[in-house]
């Protein structure tokens, strides 16, 4: 049974989400177009910056994302409770950064504006903590300049996004895990090392080198850092990411390293059900369609809250549970 949007994102509770855009148009977002014989490789940093803008500018946590050649991924946490923290100065501050004024007088003018605007100020909170809005805000700049590139008009992106809600940090870490591995699984990668446009290369790179950076705890890779991530490190996250890589997808590597990464100790997992975690957010959690995945007691308690019989992927949530 398909979740309504309402059930699944909440503006006044903090949540958070695996999120997927594609892409309508035979053209593709980036990546060599077989169809067109070109190359839109140039466009993976446009989707990318604008991430990193936009996390600064939301009240949300920017987890893990992966940019392909179609859609991009993004696991985020929206938090109201930083929003609803903000002054109205604040709060115009960051709404004037999606829509600067060119002349900086002009642009001080519009944010003194708003923050005297009791009314706007509050359309605005509402709007810096909400979900679609953050997924809007990245979606249309893309599409615009898509399509002014292409020289074309109309609908770039396919609908809506799709989204899941995660509601157990196993469930997050798996997603986490799922993006992060996405350009292995597509073969434009073969390490997480290489897979460009990614959350993991990023990590990667900050802690090559480094090992007090490695020893740190697991943060969101930028935007509020206030987010709690489950009790690993950065290298040990980067070291499961790599292991569940090559479990899930020997054929695309080297020699499959047969010990264990500390973090599933740490997470009380085993190999096997680990694996099928990262495996169901394109099978049996059933990625196509709104989602609710969680741990087999979270799945039940939000079937009572929503009012339904069950929950597509409740099944593989019973079977994890018994490992």
């Amino acid at each position: 049974m398909t979740q309504a949007r309402k059930h699944i994102v909440s503006i006044d509770h903090a949540g958070t989400y695996h999120c997927v855009s594609r892409c309508v148009r035979r053209s593709w977002l980036c990546g060599w177009d077989s169809y067109l014989q070109k190359s839109f490789e140039h466009r993976k940093p446009w989707v990318e910056h604008k991430i990193t803008e936009l996390a600064e500018v939301f009240a949300c946590s920017v987890l893990s994302y992966a940019v392909m050649s179609s859609h991009f991924h993004l696991v985020v946490s929206m938090l109201p409770a930083e929003a609803n923290a903000w002054s109205a100065q604040q709060v115009a501050e960051r709404w004037c950064r999606l829509f600067p004024k060119k002349k900086p007088e002009e642009h001080q003018l519009k944010i003194e504006t708003i923050a005297a605007n009791a009314a706007s100020i509050a359309v605005y909170r509402q709007r810096l903590r909400d979900l679609s809005w953050l997924m809007k805000m990245i979606s249309e700049p893309i599409a615009r300049r898509a399509n002014a590139e292409d020289k074309t008009n109309g609908r770039f992106w396919q609908g809506r996004f799709k989204c899941q809600l995660l509601l157990s940090e196993k469930s997050i870490l798996a997603a986490m895990a799922y993006v992060d591995l996405n350009p292995i699984r597509a073969k434009v990668a073969d390490s997480v090392t290489s897979s460009k446009h990614t959350s993991i290369r990023i990590r990667g790179k900050a802690v090559r080198g480094d090992l007090k950076a490695a020893v740190q705890p697991l943060k969101p890779l930028m935007g509020c850092q206030s987010y709690n991530l489950p009790t690993l490190t950065e290298g040990e996250y980067i070291d499961l990411v790599d292991y569940t890589g090559r479990q899930i997808y020997p054929g695309k590597r080297g020699t499959i390293n047969e010990s264990e990464p500390k973090a599933l100790d740490k997470l009380g997992l085993n190999a096997e059900h680990w694996a099928h975690r990262i495996q169901a957010f394109g099978e049996g959690f059933g990625a196509k369609w709104f989602r609710v995945i969680g741990e087999l007691e979270d799945m039940i308690e939000k079937t009572k809250e929503i009012k339904q019989r069950t929950l597509f992927g409740i099944g593989l949530a019973r079977h994890l549970a018994k490992g």
